[in-house]
């Protein structure tokens, strides 16, 4: 497989040669994928999250199939793989309703506890700038 960049631009999931830009592939909803909104590594495959339709997806490229959904959340943002694991920052629709959840397979999703959405005690200042106070684990 030839270096790719992949980009998810709401309708689609577009493939990309690295060195010319020149665009390979297109893959909406035909192909299974939820208007995708970002994407992110996981190995070989790649996590795409869709806050339009509530979803999560591993998509292989190499096959160019989903191998993998993740429904029912209420407004997925964005999702990365941490240890094996989703990582799903979801939005809420509410003041303070914002979390994080952590997915593991088969599993539930849980809530990690955090101040996301306290923004005095979620950061504090270094000379190197922001850091997070609250980490993941």
């Amino acid at each position: 497989m030839q270096a790719c960049v992949f980009v998810a631009d709401v309708y689609s999931l577009r493939e990309y040669n690295s060195i010319t830009g020149r665009e390979l592939s297109v893959h909406g909803d035909s192909s299974g994928i939820y208007y995708p909104l970002t994407v992110s590594p996981q190995g070989k495959n790649l996590i795409l999250s869709s806050w339009i339709a509530g979803t999560v997806q591993i998509w292989d490229p190499q096959n160019k199939k989903i191998i993998q959904n993740y429904f029912n959340f209420m407004t997925p943002m964005n999702a990365i793989d941490f240890k094996g694991d989703l990582i799903v920052a979801e939005l809420g629709m509410t003041a303070g309703a914002a979390r994080i959840l952590r997915v593991g397979k088969g599993k539930r999703p849980k809530e990690v506890q955090s101040n996301i959405t306290d923004n005095q005690s979620a950061k504090k200042g270094t000379k190197k700038g922001i850091k997070l106070v609250n980490e993941i684990w």
